[in-house]
């Protein structure tokens, strides 16, 4: 990387990570990250009963991103998750999960979002990740709200860079067919959904 770059060391972060203040002094920065695993995580939750909710997670899931400019903002983002991951912490509801009830894993093993266009914050490096989400062979524009995270060096001596993201979708837009009412009125399963990433990425290690 090129350029006068300014930074402190975090005491908060593990292995003396660098938590970088500013990006460049002066020109243009940008970076390619690939979506580590390990230390991000796919999660959402659902009302039950109208009373309380379930929370749940995917636990395959891959993707990139990219950052540029001063201050750092997301120019590029897409992810693909496996629905045969699903994990609410019971095995007979996450097999109802995958039937045709909700996901129809079988026909539709994946669901990929891909970012259009990221509509910047007044100032610093939040805002808005527009784009299309597919799920059950269906496409849809979402906004997920991005809490930008910062950038900085692992134990391996790679950049990476963190971000949180959260939106809300109706499961009903995608063509789930549960719908059961309680007497009360309240749905048993609710029909939104609301979505949490918790992001990290790192900068791929050149071949040598």
């Amino acid at each position: 990387m090129e350029g006068n770059l300014y930074y402190e060391i975090d005491p908060t972060c593990h292995y003396s990570c660098y938590r970088f203040r500013a990006l460049l002094a002066s020109g243009i920065w940008a970076q390619t990250f690939n979506v580590d695993s390990v230390h991000s995580s796919v999660e959402f939750k659902v009302r039950h009963m109208g009373i309380s909710n379930i929370k749940g997670s995917f636990t395959d899931f891959s993707g990139s991103f990219a950052v540029a400019g001063t201050p750092a903002r997301l120019t590029a983002l897409k992810g693909t998750v496996g629905i045969d991951s699903i994990d609410t912490h019971n095995e007979n509801r996450d097999k109802h999960l995958r039937t045709a009830d909700f996901f129809v894993m079988d026909k539709h093993p994946k669901m990929t979002f891909e970012m259009a266009e990221f509509i910047p914050a007044e100032k610093g490096s939040d805002g808005v990740a527009r784009g299309k989400l597919t799920l059950l062979g269906v496409t849809k524009e979402v906004d997920f709200a991005i809490s930008f995270g910062g950038i900085g060096e692992n134990r391996h001596q790679q950049k990476i860079c963190g971000f949180s993201a959260t939106t809300v979708i109706k499961r009903s837009d995608y063509g789930m067919k549960f719908k059961k009412y309680l007497k009360t009125g309240e749905m048993l399963v609710g029909d939104a959904v609301h979505i949490t990433l918790e992001i990290e990425g790192a900068v791929p290690k050149k071949e040598e």
